[in-house]
């Protein structure tokens, strides 16, 4: 489970670089947008240029979009990782007795659950050695 927190801290690091990019992107083309209105302004044929400004301003939007669902996620500060990891154990060791009380119940559940087999794979990390599961699933049965 730590790994698994230690991965999701990882993408939210990915994450804000991926803002940066953006950020970065959204202030080039405020530049070629000033570029292309100034040459209209100078007396330029408008045609090609004003489709040049639409097409900038369209990306543009777009990446503002992006950026406003990047700032829809909250943060995850140190505090928050220890109590989602308290809430995960918690989770986890009520499922485990659960499912280990009525077995039968918990196959069934499983059954309707998984789209395939569970695969467990091995892995190293950090030079220990571990097991990765990988199923497909969904909750529809559920809803």
């Amino acid at each position: 489970m730590t790994r698994a927190l230690d991965r999701l801290l990882a993408r939210r690091t990915e994450g804000q670089e991926h803002r940066a990019r953006i950020q970065t992107r959204v202030s080039e083309l405020d530049t070629e947008i000033q570029v292309l209105a100034s040459a209209i302004a100078t007396g330029a044929p408008t045609g090609p240029l004003t489709d040049a400004i639409r097409v900038r301003d369209a990306e543009r939007q777009r990446l503002r979009s992006d950026l406003a669902a990047l700032d829809a996620v909250p943060a995850l500060t140190r505090r928050d990782r220890e109590e989602l990891r308290r809430e995960l154990d918690e989770l986890m060791t009520e499922w485990r007795g659960v499912l280990l009380a009525h077995t039968s119940a918990a196959r069934q559940i499983l059954r309707k659950l998984l789209a395939n087999k569970v695969r467990f794979i091995p892995e190293d990390w950090d030079g220990e050695s571990g097991w990765r599961m990988e199923a497909e699933g969904t909750v529809q049965p559920l809803l």
